[in-house]
């Protein structure tokens, strides 16, 4: 599932259905609170300009996942969390509109805030990768070459 508030969406990943945010203008923690919604199961989301992300990664978020945790968010190179690559229980779909719904934003914020969150220490991260490649984003042309030549797609 993509969520994107454009419509022009439903044609960016062809045959993928397109929700769109139940709470508009609240960031990246929004489009993850429409996604639980939505689904009413827990999920992994994905930043869709994090071309490199690992399916490993994503299959031991899960994994850690079904422990118990309200959420498991990787950590990045600098240690810092990575909410828009991450697992969320669906129990974690109340306690993010409360906080929407307080006026709050940040998914980051969020999650330190959050008792149950589980923290995939950088240590682990790198059994499936280089945390700087796999969260790297796209989103300037710049980050596009440098992401082309990373692929070795020039």
């Amino acid at each position: 599932m993509l969520v994107a508030n454009d419509a022009a969406g439903d044609a960016w990943l062809p045959g993928v259905p397109r929700i769109g945010d139940l709470r508009p203008r609240r960031g990246p923690l929004a489009g993850i609170h429409a996604a639980l919604a939505h689904l009413g199961t827990s999920i992994v989301a994905v930043a869709w300009d994090m071309p490199f992300v690992a399916s490993g990664l994503l299959a031991e978020l899960r994994r850690r996942g079904a422990g118990g945790a309200i959420a498991v968010v990787p950590e990045n190179a600098e240690g810092r969390l990575e909410p828009t690559c991450a697992y969320y229980a669906a129990a974690s779909r109340t306690l993010i509109e409360r906080w929407l719904d307080d006026g709050q934003s940040g998914a980051t914020a969020f999650l330190e805030q959050c008792a149950g969150v589980h923290r995939m220490r950088v240590a682990d991260v790198r059994r499936f990768g280089d945390p700087a490649q796999l969260f790297f984003s796209i989103n300037t042309p710049t980050a596009l070459e440098r992401a082309q030549l990373l692929s070795g797609h020039s």
